[in-house]
């Protein structure tokens, strides 16, 4: 390949955002002369092409990059400038380049795709190359950095970087502008559209940080929501195709299909899909990042988090951080997503664990009242060993109307054995963020917990009417299948949509078969799921000491619950309903002593709610007071 190269160090790599093309002199790529200042690409005889500008600028990167692959990322940096970039917008710019290519050379130049890795040029052997011998250099990269270059330094240069890049935006736009485009559809849908409209616009309604304006109008939009929409034909789904498009470079944002039987119910899906997302990017927690550029970013760290795609949302974060390092929306971004890394990452769980706490303090150091910062100091405190409820109270006691926070302060009081008093942060979490699964979920859990069956069949309903297509619900989805009174036909609707995850496909079926036919269950097929469950993850000890105690074998569950870590993960189904006759034996006790939950309950000066059993066979003070053997 006739391409001056330039060796290249990753970081600096990374740094470089796009040169202007007007400085980037012509080059040759096999037989095709390229001239970046005109945009032109010149072939054997007459062909030539004249291509847009990030066409041109994904070609010069590629050549830059030579012989060695040059990933998303990479692009990304060096032709979108770092800003929010989907699949499909790198993907259509190199569909576009290559039919370039092919149209000017054909096959004397492709590019190769090399999976999980990148893009590089190909030159065929025995191309023709031109005879412009001015045509066979590429201007001189950026300046070159060594490989053993200081961390320091190449923080420096992210950071001049990133005031470079919000320095071009004017600090006071406070807010995003978003247009809603036109439905597009298949066929006549003049009702979809106008009514899912008018439910996008009623959820978004108490956003200050978003502006509705009319698409085309005097006010430009810094993001454009565009919905396609197929009624049902021969198929019995109607779907509806969202995208949330970044209007400074035409990237999206976030997309995603609703599919429903009726045409109210993808309506209804898609509008809480649009709000959550937009509601979690936008949170007032995230108003000190001030330029849209970060807004747009910290949506798609949003988008991340809510398909619980870590990586990225860690990736998104830290760009975050380097724009804004004076914010604690992005610190704490950033620190949750580290976190929930370290969950996925076992062999690097301590020093991912060290490194969210000390992200989630430096979010603390710029704001002590943020709830968003609280969630994450807890989740980082929880990492570390440390119990997070102290920093979940004081969280919620400085913001008591972050919806996330309230979501984890429930759990924490599940966990802690505060059934009955997790049940209203939930139900306020949900009240502040109607269409948020996460506190939906939260609150279902709560409800099933403090036994209150009838209202969690009524939200069970909601989440399956609205959630039903998100691959995260499929515990609280069948959850409450367990207690209908007709056991057979609930097993028949397991079946028809079990969940996602096996393992918890296997166990859920399990115990819907011990309620549909409790003397045929087959106990050696139990122990078998339950010892690889617990082989894979030792706080399946926990679930399995649940399930076997529902299912009517206590001692079963005791044996279980002396295998359980102290990793309290899991425990907050032993003081569901179904396990009261755990929580009577002394045995139970001794293991919450074990684990640490009774000191909590004693530094708490308040008993869980199972000590006011009057069917418990001790005293849970009398207990408390008993050394541990």
């Amino acid at each position: 390949m006739n391409i001056e190269q330039t060796p290249f160090d990753y970081p600096s790599r990374h740094l470089r955002g796009p040169e202007p093309l007007a400085h980037v002199r012509m080059f040759t790529v096999g037989p095709i002369t390229v001239e970046p200042a005109l945009r032109k690409l010149r072939g054997p005889g007459e062909r030539q092409a004249l291509v847009e500008p990030l066409v041109m600028q994904v070609l010069v990167a590629l050549a830059r990059s030579g012989e060695v692959p040059c990933s998303r990322d990479d692009l990304v940096s060096e032709c979108w400038d770092r800003r929010i970039v989907g699949d499909d917008a790198v993907n259509r710019i190199i569909s576009i380049l290559r039919r370039h290519l092919s149209a000017v050379a054909g096959d004397a130049v492709a590019i190769e795709t090399i999976p999980k890795v990148g893009y590089r040029l190909q030159v065929a052997a025995g191309a023709i190359e031109p005879e412009d011998e001015a045509g066979r250099q590429i201007a001189e990269a950026a300046p070159r950095t060594s490989r053993g270059v200081h961390a320091a330094a190449v923080a420096a240069l992210a950071a001049m970087a990133a005031l470079l890049g919000s320095a071009m935006i004017p600090r006071s736009q406070d807010s995003l502008a978003m247009a809603i485009e036109p439905v597009t559809a298949s066929r006549g849908t003049v009702r979809f559209a106008s009514d899912l409209n008018a439910e996008i616009s009623r959820l978004m309604s108490p956003m200050t940080a978003l502006t509705l304006v009319e698409p085309g109008g005097s006010t430009a939009p810094d993001l454009s929501l565009k919905v396609s929409y197929t009624p049902a034909a021969d198929s019995a789904e109607h779907s509806a195709q969202v995208q949330l498009v970044d209007r400074l470079n035409g990237a999206v944002v976030w997309a995603k299909e609703f599919t429903g039987p009726a045409a109210a119910i993808v309506r209804e899906r898609a509008a809480y899909g649009i709000a959550g997302v937009l509601r979690c990017g936008l949170h007032r927690s995230s108003g000190d990042l001030g330029d849209p550029v970060s807004k747009r970013l910290y949506l798609a760290a949003c988008d991340a988090v809510e398909a619980f795609d870590w990586p990225r949302a860690h990736s998104l974060a830290r760009q975050i951080v380097a724009r804004r390092p004076d914010s604690a929306a992005s610190w704490a971004c950033l620190a949750l997503a580290t976190a929930n890394l370290a969950h996925a990452t076992p062999e690097q769980r301590s020093a991912l664990a060290i490194e969210a706490e000390r992200q989630a303090r430096e979010a603390l150091s710029i704001d002590p009242d943020s709830g968003l910062a609280h969630q994450a100091m807890a989740a980082a405190s929880e990492l570390t060993g440390r119990p997070a409820m102290p920093m979940l109270e004081e969280g919620v006691r400085r913001d008591p109307e972050h919806s996330g926070l309230l979501a984890r302060y429930s759990r924490a009081l599940a966990e802690l054995g505060y059934v009955r008093a997790a049940v209203d942060p939930a139900q306020r979490a949900s009240a502040l963020e109607p269409n948020s699964y996460f506190a939906a979920q939260a609150q279902l859990l709560a409800l099933l917990g403090a036994g209150q069956l009838d209202e969690a069949a009524r939200l069970d309903a909601q989440v399956k009417r609205i959630w039903n297509d998100s691959h995260n619900t499929g515990y609280t989805r069948n959850a409450i299948l367990f207690y209908q009174n007709d056991p057979i036909r609930a097993l028949t609707a397991f079946d028809r949509d079990p969940p996602v995850n096996p393992s918890l496909a296997t166990r859920q079926r399990l115990e819907l078969q011990w309620r549909a036919a409790p003397s045929q269950l087959n106990w050696a097929a139990f122990d078998r799921f339950t010892s690889a469950a617990f082989a894979r993850d030792s706080k399946e000890a926990w679930y399995n000491a649940f399930s076997a105690v529902r299912m009517g074998d206590l001692e079963r569950g005791f044996a279980w619950l002396e295998r359980a870590p102290r990793d309290a993960r899991g425990v907050a189904t032993l003081f569901w309903p179904d396990a009261s006759g755990m929580r009577r034996d002394r045995r139970f006790f001794a293991k919450m002593k074990e684990i640490g939950h009774v000191e909590s309950w004693i530094a708490r000066r308040e008993w869980p709610d199972f000590c006011a059993d009057p069917k418990l066979t001790y005293d849970c003070k009398t207990e408390a007071e008993k050394p541990v053997l």
